[in-house]
C-alpha cells in the first residue's frame, strides 16, 4: 500500500517468522539425526554383544533382529508424526 503498511508488516512479522522456522527446522533435523544415529549405536553394540556371549546360538540372534527392527520401525512411526 501508499502508507507503507506491507514493508512494515513484511519487516516485523515475516522476516522474524521466517528466521524462527528456518532454525526451528534445522534443530529438529539435527535432533531426528542424532537420534538415528544413536539407535543404531544401540543396536550395533547389542548386537556385538550378543554375538560374544552366544556365538552359536542362532535363534538368539533372530530375536535381537526381529526385535531390532520392532524397535526402528516403532521409532519411524513415532518420528513421522
Amino acid at each position: 500500500g501508499g502508507l507503507g503498511f506491507d514493508v512494515l508488516y513484511a519487516l516485523a512479522v515475516v522476516r522474524p517468522f521466517r528466521a524462527i522456522a528456518r532454525e526451528l527446522e534445522v534443530g529438529a533435523e539435527r535432533v531426528n539425526a542424532t537420534a538415528v544415529d544413536a539407535v543404531g549405536s544401540v543396536a550395533l553394540w547389542t548386537s556385538r554383544s550378543i554375538g560374544r556371549a552366544y556365538p552359536e546360538s542362532a535363534r538368539a540372534q533372530q530375536a535381537l533382529l526381529l526385535a531390532g527392527t520392532v524397535a526402528l520401525l516403532a521409532f519411524w512411526t513415532w518420528s513421522a508424526r
